[in-house]
């Protein structure tokens, strides 16, 4: 097995275990989770899951916003291509602020709205240290 697949499951089954306590709540929320592990290069984007899509693609504008515990959000849009939706123009910026690399975890918590809360953790399966103020033209992004 490789290093990264072994990684990958090392980091998946530290996040399970930390968020096995919490399931019962998420679950009985009104808001939709869903989660996506890093396998490749992160800054050429992330495919929303196809179960969400199906089931919220009406209630999304092109343009989401993705919000971080430090309050920081991030304006990013959505390109449909014929392998499903993709998080796009702006998510390259968003991935490097805040070094999203292989094997990092992220959670989505779907708010209505177009709006996304995302805690992101690293390969060790701890939730990262988030820079207390985002940098001022990441809210600029063309679209």
């Amino acid at each position: 097995m490789s290093s990264f697949v072994s990684q990958t499951i090392f980091l998946y089954k530290e996040v399970n275990q930390f968020l096995s306590p919490y399931l019962p709540v998420l679950c009985s929320l009104p808001n939709i989770h869903f989660f996506k592990v890093v396998l490749s290069s992160a800054d050429q984007g992330i495919r929303m899951p196809t179960t969400f899509m199906r089931d919220y693609r009406e209630s999304l504008e092109q343009v989401v916003l993705l919000k971080v515990s430090s309050g920081a959000s991030w304006p990013i849009e959505l390109i449909q291509i014929e392998f499903g939706t993709w998080l796009d123009k702006g998510w390259k910026d968003f991935v490097e602020y805040y070094s999203i690399r292989e094997c990092h975890f992220l959670v989505f918590k779907y708010s209505g709205g177009s709006q996304f809360q995302v805690i992101i953790f690293n390969p060790s399966a701890s939730e990262i240290e988030y820079p207390l103020e985002a940098p001022e033209d990441h809210s600029k992004h063309d679209h």
